[in-house]
């Protein structure tokens, strides 16, 4: 297990994490960091469990809006792959018919010629 030091406001705080994760737990900090700074206007305040649940709550907000995001987008991908399936079973249809007609045209000309 590691250690990183991340700082939130010049607070410093000392977290565990998974080794070669110092990097990511750096950049989330940070990320919080921005959070804490839109609460606090970067008005001087002491970093305290009400500001960092502010903060948290705008990550939340945000992580909620990114999730409902993507399952907007997946139900648009479904419509697209269905419509994309019928399109698919249109064209199938399509040729087919046509192959049947070629076919009669091919048939109908070989009756023609076995008469000559």
């Amino acid at each position: 297990m590691a250690e990183v030091e991340v700082r939130i406001l010049g607070r410093a705080f000392t977290l565990a994490c998974g080794e070669g994760q110092e990097d990511s737990v750096r950049a989330l900090a940070h990320k919080l960091e921005d959070k804490v700074r839109q609460v606090t206007g970067d008005r001087p305040v002491a970093v305290d469990a009400r500001v960092m649940l502010m903060a948290a709550l705008l990550l939340a907000d945000q992580a909620n809006e990114s999730e409902q995001g993507l399952y907007r987008a997946r139900i648009e991908v479904d419509k697209m792959r269905r419509s994309a399936d019928r399109s698919a079973a249109e064209v199938d249809a399509t040729l087919a018919r046509a192959l049947d007609d070629f076919a009669g045209r091919i048939e109908a000309i070989a009756t023609r010629l076995e008469k000559l």
